[in-house]
C-alpha cells in the first residue's frame, strides 16, 4: 500500500501549499512529520498575526511565522490609559524588538499617531 508519506517531500509540500488556510491548520495536528513539513514559513506567509497583549509578541517566535508579511496591532501602548491596560498593552519598543527577525513583514495596521488620533498603519516597500 503507498500513502502519502511515499512521495518525495518537494511533491508533500506542493500538496500542503495547496491547501486552504483551514485545512493547513489541521495538518500540522496529523503527526510530528506532519507539523514539521505544515510549519513551513513559506506556507504561512498569508496569515495575519494579531498582537492585542505582550504574551501575545510570543506566537512571532513560532518558526511556521517567521516569512509573516502582514501583523495586526490592538493594544498599543498609550500613556494615557489606566495601569492595569497599560501593563498588558504592547510597547513599541518590545514590539519592534520581537519583529527584528521576520524580515518579510510588509505592513503593520492598528498602530497610533497620538499626535492625530488616528489608528493608521505602516508599510514596507524594497
Amino acid at each position: 500500500m503507498t500513502g502519502i508519506l511515499d512521495l518525495p517531500e518537494e511533491i508533500r509540500m506542493n500538496i500542503f501549499n495547496l491547501l486552504p488556510p483551514s485545512d493547513l491548520k489541521n495538518v500540522v495536528l496529523v503527526s510530528k512529520q506532519w507539523k514539521v513539513m505544515g510549519e513551513t514559513p513559506t506556507l504561512w506567509t498569508w496569515a495575519t498575526v494579531t498582537v492585542s497583549i505582550k504574551e501575545d509578541l510570543q506566537k512571532l517566535k513560532k518558526r511556521r511565522l517567521q516569512k509573516l508579511k502582514k501583523l495586526q496591532v490592538t493594544n498599543w501602548f498609550d500613556g494615557s490609559q489606566s495601569m492595569l491596560i497599560q501593563s498588558t498593552a504592547v510597547k513599541p519598543e518590545e514590539l519592534f524588538d520581537a519583529l527584528l527577525p521576520i524580515t518579510t513583514l510588509t505592513s503593520i495596521d492598528g498602530l497610533k499617531d497620538d499626535s492625530i488620533n488616528d489608528p493608521g498603519s505602516i508599510s514596507f516597500t524594497d
